[in-house]
């Protein structure tokens, strides 16, 4: 086997390749043939004449702090270490202490409107912890709106919106929140893929949300899970206009959802909506959440007639255990 090695010739910005069969001296025993691979008159260590694309690939591997001290070097390397291709994606953690979460809000306030990709992870469990997580994450929703990023994937995990609601001051940073991400939810148009679990919201509260995403999203949205996104022991199919609400979402492939947010009407419905298009239903059926109504066989054969191609899915949390 034949192995291929690159020298970069620093001074002409010119990359060289050899084969290693050919260049058996080039070895930590003998390299007195590198000489002729690097001119005399180079420095080994002279990056100036690399290709930029070069320096923004070598970027790409780098962690956020690593990429600020290569901003401080030079002004050509602290411009492109703003290019936009750099921040793309994003996945953040909330919640696991103070001075994490205040990096991420600044993170947002500079390159928010490069953002096609943003997953967040919100883990807190103690009352303050808590308060500030929605406090930095208001903070993030609100760059995002005011960046106007074009965001293709928004992945919120573990949100959980019901839990110390009984202190004021959480109600009242739970509210400016939900406003938050409706305004956010409606200025996104371009949203492929959404992922909002376990975030546990009143039902008022989830009809908003879910309003503003479809009004932004509702016909570009392939990917959608709502996996208890809303607060156990509501039954959901009941309320008025849920169902004009899930069919909204006319171009979906992938559905994960709470049973107790399922009926024949909707079912059938987001079937016709796809146009055969919906190929995977993931159905979650909870022991607090009202799981008596029925789904007949008629309505799924009905809706398999709709969408052949589509594979259902149930898991069963805490039920006959």
């Amino acid at each position: 086997m034949i192995k291929r090695r690159f020298a970069i010739h620093s001074a002409s910005g010119m990359f060289e390749v050899y084969d290693s069969d050919q260049q058996e001296d080039c070895t930590q025993n003998n390299r007195s043939n590198l000489p002729e691979l690097v001119p005399e008159n180079c420095s080994r260590t002279d990056w100036s004449n690399l290709p930029e694309l070069a320096v923004i690939m070598v970027m790409k591997y780098l962690e956020d702090s690593d990429r600020g001290s290569m901003a401080q070097t030079c002004t050509t390397w602290a411009r492109l270490v703003r290019t936009a291709a750099l921040w793309r994606r994003r996945h953040v953690q909330l919640g696991i202490d103070h001075k994490s979460d205040r990096k991420a809000v600044q993170y947002f306030e500079q390159f928010a409107g490069n953002l096609h990709q943003l997953s967040i992870a919100c883990q807190s469990r103690g009352f303050l912890t808590r308060f500030r997580l929605k406090e930095n994450l208001a903070q993030i929703i609100s760059n995002i709106t005011e960046k106007k990023p074009k965001l293709r994937a928004l992945v919120i995990n573990r949100l959980g919106l019901d839990r110390f609601r009984k202190f004021d001051v959480i109600k009242t940073r739970d509210r400016d929140l939900v406003n938050g991400m409706c305004k956010m939810f409606r200025g996104q148009t371009r949203m492929r893929v959404v992922k909002l679990p376990e975030t546990y919201v009143r039902l008022v509260t989830g009809r908003r949300l879910l309003q503003a995403l479809a009004k932004g999203s509702g016909p570009q949205v392939a990917t959608l899970n709502l996996i208890d996104f809303f607060q156990h022991g509501i039954a959901v199919y009941r309320v008025p206009n849920i169902q004009k609400i899930i069919t909204s979402f006319t171009n979906l492939r992938k559905l994960a959802i709470n049973f107790n947010c399922l009926s024949e009407e909707i079912l059938l419905g987001v079937a016709k909506k796809t146009r055969g298009r919906l190929r995977h239903l993931t159905v979650r059926v909870h022991e607090r959440d009202p799981h008596g109504h029925r789904i007949n066989g008629r309505t799924w054969k009905a809706v398999r007639a709709l969408c052949p191609e589509l594979q259902v899915e149930f898991e069963f949390d805490s039920i006959c255990t």
